[in-house]
């Protein structure tokens, strides 16, 4: 399924940013549970011929429920924080699979104006796989004095199953008062995971 293709990304390199600015958005899957997730993976082979401690599962066929993860204790890392948008890596306890790590991506604005049309897209080494699953918005709400910001959530599986030092390149995309902003950046300051 090509639509599934362009959700999970083997990359070459740490520039494959590029190819994840496709002009479809991915479709929805429906949620499964962490349970279904894990009966889903453990017929998938392994998405290579490298030597894993455990048979990497197909990251399409993979879709975790927001309200089915469980937090870690280790806090969140702020991974972007520019023109008061600021993007959160969420840690989890959860793993749909051996070698599959899953994260929460939060992202807020406290600027007074709609943020409209924001994206945030990864880029991983090649020898680790990342699937974005479909953010839960692309709007947030002009940020009213004495009032939480409203965050937009996105689940994020990584497959690295040789525990492989983690980079991620991101690309976050949005517009406020008329303004298209392109930020990227990398983030690899990961907890032992």
């Amino acid at each position: 399924n090509n639509n599934n293709n362009n959700n999970v990304h083997k990359n070459n390199d740490l520039d494959m940013l590029g190819s994840l600015l496709g002009p479809a958005p991915p479709q929805q899957q429906p949620p499964f549970s962490m349970a279904a997730a894990v009966a889903a993976s453990v017929s998938a082979p392994p998405a290579s011929t490298a030597p894993t401690t455990a048979a990497v599962p197909n990251l399409a066929a993979l879709n975790v429920d927001l309200n089915s993860i469980k937090p870690s204790q280790t806090p969140p890392a702020v991974v972007y924080d520019k023109n008061s948008v600021r993007v959160s890596l969420h840690f989890t306890a959860d793993s749909p699979h051996p070698g599959v790590t899953v994260f929460v991506a939060s992202f807020v604005s406290f600027l007074p104006m709609p943020v409209n049309n924001f994206q945030f897209l990864a880029a991983v080494p090649k020898n680790i796989q990342i699937k974005l699953q479909p953010a839960s918005g692309s709007s947030m709400p002009g940020l009213m004095p004495g009032q939480n910001p409203v965050a937009l959530t996105q689940v994020i599986l990584v497959a690295n199953p040789t525990k492989a030092p983690l980079r991620l390149r991101y690309k976050v995309l949005y517009n406020y008062s008329g303004q298209d902003v392109a930020d990227t950046g990398e983030f690899s300051a990961f907890p032992q995971l």
